[in-house]
């Protein structure tokens, strides 16, 4: 834990970085207005306000019907003054997600600035998941789209092995789930192909982690849910790459 807490590169191949947290039931008080507390809280960090109409689709399928509920709602969005982070507050749930990481402790007091006030102001609320997610989409010198072998652990590398006759892989991921006592985790992992269907061409490698917790979630709790994501997926992204692309981050 002491060593993982001094690791902090130059540079990341992270392409977003998200927290979510999701309400047990819709939140009728941001169907029109945001608390002031919160709202002030939110133009700190993101400066750039713009609320938007939205809605969700259920089909109920019964015996003898098959029926559509449409709910309508506002999503208040928030971004950073380059638009390099977006905040989102729903009556369903309040998301965060940034494409410039800088570090942890930054990105999660800068979301708890905003989540803390607004239970605080609708003490009624409850959450009933909270998840943490890291997308690392890593591009490195190189021709061959499929040689990752001095940069991704070994272990794994297996999928790119895998070959057919006559054909070009034009996606090779693999999906992973843990449960942990608290939490659960999704790694996905390997290439991607933003080209797909066609062939894989470019040459970027994802480790996606996604830890997330669903039940009842205490309000006070979440800072202290999100160092325990953050340090299992530090641990398994230490892991997963090799030493030299850690040297790579930090040139």
């Amino acid at each position: 834990m002491e060593e993982l807490s001094e690791v902090c590169y130059k540079k990341n191949f992270l392409k977003d970085v998200i927290v979510k947290v999701d309400f047990v039931s819709p939140v009728a008080e941001l169907n029109t207005t945001i608390p002031k507390d919160v709202a002030k809280a939110a133009l700190t960090g993101f400066p750039i306000d713009e609320p938007k109409p939205a809605f969700t689709q259920a089909v109920r399928i019964s015996k003898d019907d098959v029926s559509a509920t449409k709910q309508e709602f506002i999503e208040w969005n928030f971004f950073g003054s380059n638009r390099e982070k977006r905040l989102v507050i729903s009556p369903l749930f309040i998301l965060m997600v940034h494409n410039r990481y800088e570090r942890f402790e930054l990105f999660k007091d800068e979301f708890c600035r905003v989540v803390e006030p607004l239970f605080n102001a609708l003490p009624d609320t409850q959450a009933s998941r909270i998840g943490l997610r890291f997308i690392n989409q890593i591009v490195t010198p190189g021709t061959d789209p499929l040689y990752w072998q001095e940069y991704i652990s070994p272990e794994l590398l297996s999928v790119l092995g895998y070959r057919l006759d006559k054909a070009k892989p034009s996606r090779l991921l693999h999906n992973l789930e843990y449960a942990f006592d608290s939490f659960n985790l999704r790694f996905q992992y390997g290439i991607y192909n933003p080209d797909y269907p066609a062939p894989i061409r470019q040459r970027q490698f994802i480790l996606d982690f996604d830890a997330y917790y669903r039940g009842l979630v205490d309000p006070r709790d979440i800072r202290t849910n999100m160092d325990m994501y953050h340090i299992q997926i530090q641990q398994l992204f230490e892991r997963s790459i090799t030493d030299k692309l850690k040297g790579l981050m930090n040139e």
